[in-house]
């Protein structure tokens, strides 16, 4: 997940310009005289900017006169410089000049507005700017950040703008587009983003949309293994599931969660803090209660996949019928690709070493014909073939388990098609090792029910498996998975199967 990008970050006290000189340049750019206040700093005033970010008694938003003109200043950026900045294609350097001093105005402009504690209003074009900036460029992105585009956004979180959930919406979408830069995700990182973050979803716990974007603010800033151990100790995946429970009826908070604790749970320490926070409880009712909604649920099988790793939490799932939910999604959306593979790779993730697993996918009418359906309809896609076939290999262990099933798992398998598929994925994708894996570790898992090798031989797996063999034999995990099963199909000991390929090399 890390994204190269370009550029360096400068700190917020290289802005090149100064607090005392800011009513000058003002009143250069608007053409207006200016008086003098005691709330505003200046030469004759620098102490009113003591303690101005902090004072809750400053609350209200001063010079209304003054704050009613400023918006007629924001028209300083024309429509014009926007275009230029959003143009293509990329820039020359005179342009790129052009939208490094764009950028520093705006966020000088803004700057100034928030320490005067002007209404919202005043700012919000800026800000809008900015939003849309970011969204466009990691050019855009880097420039923001060199600006000191950050500290100013987190003053927004300060009272009085700290109570203003419409301007909180803006600067969370805004750290959301910058995360997706590393130099500015390491920035906003440094400068405290999440806890400003997390901070504002506390405060404002019945704002859905606000919610939301904070949740998806948190997603991208957990783009390093140390933001998702830093997001997880300040609190956030209980934030998030609590986000997730108090907004059970907005789509946007249940995906941005989903989403969220999909990326907070590729830290493994972070699974059982989701587990202890009932986060697959929470996952499985939001999918339950979202079963239109195709990218929710893959947001959602994205991170039951990652949870299921974690042994209770993955007992959590099953028995809030996990593995059912997940059928019946992937049978209202037929053609929905990406849900599909992240379903399945949720389904496999579900059985793997769980006879309880194996067992509810085995007994839920049509989900075995369901997974062989997806691997049937989707041959090119190496991720879902994988998945499927793990799942395969997976079910045919639960033979050996003697498991109290009506049909031996290897037999319902073969009745639904399976042998084919997977022999067909072993000539479809030779270069990818995790598939050849786990194709011939199904074909090993299999050929313990006679009567299912038996058709497998007469499909031709042996010859298969050979051409396996061959073309993998420098990966030594892929080359010992192949050779088994070939000892499996041959009945012979792994000794004589390796001379039968060493005869046919």
């Amino acid at each position: 997940m890390d994204r190269s990008s370009t550029g360096s970050r400068r700190t917020r006290n290289s802005w090149g310009f100064s607090l005392i000189r800011s009513n000058n340049r003002a009143q250069t750019e608007v053409n207006r005289p200016r008086r003098e206040d005691s709330s505003i700093p200046s030469q004759n005033n620098p102490g009113a900017l003591d303690n101005v970010e902090n004072d809750p008694s400053s609350s209200n938003f001063h010079n209304q006169a003054v704050a009613t003109r400023i918006i007629a200043a924001q028209q300083v950026v024309s429509n014009e410089s926007i275009s230029v900045v959003l143009s293509r294609p990329p820039l020359k350097t005179p342009q790129l000049d052009k939208i490094g001093a764009l950028v520093r105005k705006t966020v000088r402009s803004m700057h100034n507005s928030i320490i005067h504690r002007y209404p919202p209003r005043c700012f919000m074009a800026e800000l809008s700017r900015l939003e849309k900036w970011t969204d466009d460029t990691d050019r855009l992105r880097e420039a923001v950040t060199s600006a000191g585009g950050i500290s100013v956004l987190l003053l927004l979180f300060k009272l009085p703008y700290g109570n203003e959930p419409e301007v909180l919406v803006k600067v969370c979408n805004i750290f959301t587009f910058m995360a997706r830069n590393a130099n500015c995700l390491e920035a906003l990182t440094a400068e405290g983003a999440i806890n400003a973050v997390l901070s504002a979803m506390k405060r404002h716990v019945h704002q859905t949309k606000l919610q939301a974007r904070a949740c998806n603010s948190l997603n991208n800033l957990a783009m390093t293994e140390e933001n998702r151990a830093k997001i997880a100790h300040e609190g956030g995946i209980v934030q998030i599931i609590e986000a997730m429970t108090q907004h059970g009826n907005d789509a946007e908070v249940q995906a941005n969660g989903c989403n969220a604790i999909w990326n907070l749970a590729i830290c493994s320490g972070n699974r059982s803090r989701i587990c202890k926070a009932n986060g697959a409880q929470t996952i499985v009712q939001a999918m339950s209660r979202h079963m239109d909604d195709s990218a929710l649920f893959g947001e959602g099988c994205g991170a039951l996949w990652n949870l299921a790793d974690h042994p209770p939490t993955r007992t959590n799932i099953l028995g809030e019928g996990g593995i059912n939910v997940i059928l019946t999604a992937m049978k209202r959306h037929p053609n929905e690709l990406m849900m599909h593979r992240l379903c399945c790779g949720a389904l496999e993730s579900l059985i793997n070493d769980s006879d309880i697993g194996r067992v509810a996918l085995f007994k839920r009418i049509g989900g075995i014909p369901l997974v062989i359906a997806a691997m049937r309809a989707n041959p090119e896609d190496e991720e879902l073939q994988s998945a499927c076939c793990g799942i395969v290999s997976s079910l045919a262990v639960g033979d050996l388990m003697n498991l109290a099933v009506p049909v031996a798992f290897s037999t319902y398998l073969a009745q639904c098609g399976a042998i084919p598929l997977l022999l067909a994925a072993l000539d479809r994708h030779p270069s990818s090792s995790k598939l050849q894996c786990r194709v011939c570790s199904a074909i090993s898992n299999l050929s313990y029910d006679r009567a299912v090798k038996e058709a497998m031989i007469s499909e031709g797996a042996v010859d298969t498996v050979k051409g396996a063999l061959l073309q993998n034999a420098g990966d030594a995990v892929v080359f010992g998975t192949a050779l088994m099963a070939l000892s499996q199909l041959n009945d012979t000991s792994l000794n004589s199967s390796l001379e039968l390929y060493s005869r046919a090399a």
